[in-house]
């Protein structure tokens, strides 16, 4: 064909490309697409490699099912749903299964080689920083490198460093509701209230700053920011699966928070630059010890900023929620408040002999708390992790495939715990103890795992028990509470988890017991 003629020919189709109606491309376009998402839904529903696993078919086309279930802050409540009609292997994406039984939980975070986990991280807990933090860190060998370098902050002589510091905030948190909180006549809202106390603990204790939110008895910027953005952490982490829309989400984020995030972030840069330049003259001893050394090389900035933020927001939502949940289910359950009401008030007769040490005594104040553990975990979200092509509780799982684990359904079982909605402390006691209940005798123990295990288990398990065993008593040993509106909350119906968990407000009733003295607490006469 000579170069006329093809010049030609293509002129002729240009002719006939003008001349096709729009309607008719349109028509074409879409039926391109829907020849695509009809082959794709054939192929992964019938020829992927994990077609042969139940779950929701919407959930096995597309990431929506997945996406819609965390919008509305209901997730774990979703993924017990399809555990209980499934089975105990879910598929709930395309690409991504879950698993129920303890074996599996064990499987997936608890198969190490070389002291680095099998099953690598997601980018779920990723937020686009320059340095990723801890908890967000997916090379095993980085990871396994900074937790080696923390853990001595969180054992040792370092924890009773963390005790008495810690003496000194629930002190302060006590006598501000001694001063404010027992004159509300219409009660006052507690949540806040622990907000600010777990906050400031954990920047204090993390590095050094002091946000005096209980002082001043009103939220700090970076705790408002923070908890502003919660719903944008869901977003950011749903939006990785969805590429085409992801550039979107930053025009999204409402104009006052990014300008308010944007000044939090600049406050908590300049405290961790006073952290650095003051690391010669602390007032007490800190996390931050153990990565930036009196003398010689400091990590980079961004890294311990990285860190910092790491150290205050697991070290306040955990509690947080914790103390909270702790509150609710004593103050709903009558009996077991007054068991554990008298446990406490029974073993002290002065408020300054309420110490770790001597809480270690009480059973059923540790019962209490496993049972809050095991009613609200902060654990809820699966904790994703990529298989590497192993066997999980019997299931072979092909490489590249995201496996997580649901905390929130196994621990609210009834396969696994009797009575698994009812909050029932005396299933944690030993057997000689005179309130225990051989009808909780068939749990399952090893179902009960709310701080992960592995090589990113918890750090922080012995404080987190030491806040919630101190705060506890020696709050409950100062007041008596009621929770005023506690016919209009339910804490499971109420709570939803976006990035964070989001709480009922808890309006109660403080009356101080007018026995003993905080200002002679063991915090307060130590040097902390």
């Amino acid at each position: 064909m000579s170069l006329q003629e093809l010049e030609l020919t293509a002129r002729k189709a240009w002719i006939v490309a003008v001349e096709v109606p729009a309607t008719t491309v349109l028509a074409y376009g879409f039926f391109m697409v829907a020849a695509y998402l009809i082959a794709r839904s054939i192929y992964l529903l019938a020829l992927h490699p994990l077609a042969r696993f139940p779950g929701p078919k919407v959930a096995a086309v597309s990431d929506i099912w997945y996406a819609y279930h965390w919008l509305t802050g209901r997730y774990p409540w979703a993924i017990e749903a399809v555990v209980k009609k499934y089975g105990d292997v879910v598929r709930i994406a395309p690409n991504e299964l879950v698993f129920m039984t303890p074996a599996a939980f064990g499987d997936i975070h608890g198969t190490v080689v070389r002291g680095c986990e099998v099953f690598i991280k997601t980018k779920f807990q990723d937020v686009d920083t320059p340095e990723p933090g801890l908890t967000a860190e997916r090379d095993p060998e980085r990871h396994k490198g900074l937790r080696k370098q923390i853990l001595p902050a969180f054992g040792g002589k370092a924890l009773h460093g963390v005790e008495l510091l810690l003496y000194r905030h629930v002190d302060s948190f006590i006598a501000q509701l001694k001063e404010h909180g027992t004159k509300a006549e219409k009660g006052i809202e507690i949540t806040k209230w622990i907000d600010w106390l777990t906050w400031d603990f954990a920047g204090d204790v993390g590095y050094s700053c002091e946000f005096d939110q209980v002082k001043n008895m009103k939220y700090s910027i970076n705790l408002s920011s923070f908890l502003d953005l919660a719903p944008w952490g869901t977003i950011n982490q749903i939006s990785r699966r969805f590429p085409l829309i992801r550039p979107l989400i930053w025009f999204i984020i409402p104009s006052k928070i990014a300008r308010t995030l944007s000044v939090a972030l600049k406050h908590n840069r300049e405290e961790v630059r006073r952290r650095v330049r003051d690391r010669k003259a602390l007032q007490h001893g800190d996390y931050f010890e153990r990565l930036v050394p009196t003398d010689g090389l400091v990590p980079s900035e961004e890294w311990l900023l990285a860190t910092a933020n790491v150290f205050i927001s697991a070290g306040y939502d955990t509690m947080a929620n914790h103390l909270a949940a702790l509150l609710y289910f004593l103050c709903v359950n009558e009996e077991k408040y007054k068991r554990i009401t008298e446990e406490i008030r029974g073993a002290f007769t002065d408020y300054s002999q309420i110490t770790l040490e001597q809480l270690q005594t009480l059973p059923y104040l540790q019962a209490v708390i496993d049972e809050t553990l095991r009613c609200h975990n902060n654990c809820s979200f699966g904790m994703p992790r990529v298989s590497p092509g192993a066997t999980v509780d019997g299931t072979f799982v092909p490489k590249g495939v995201v496996v997580q684990t649901c905390n929130f359904a196994r621990m609210h079982s009834e396969k696994y715990f009797k009575n698994a909605r009812k909050y029932q402390p005396e299933r944690h006691l030993p057997k000689t103890h005179p309130l225990y209940d051989p009808e909780y005798s068939e749990d399952v123990k090893e179902a009960f795992n709310p701080f992960s295990q592995g090589p990113r288990g918890c750090p922080g398990v012995a404080i987190t028990y030491m806040e919630a065993k101190i705060f506890l008593a020696r709050f409950l040993w100062t007041f008596d509470v009621e929770l005023i509106n506690k016919k209009e909350i339910d804490w499971e119906r109420d709570i939803r988890v976006f990035t964070i968990w989001v709480r009922p407000e808890m309006y109660v009733k403080l009356s101080c017991r007018q026995m003993g003295s905080a200002t002679s607490s063991e915090g307060n006469r130590h040097n902390v």
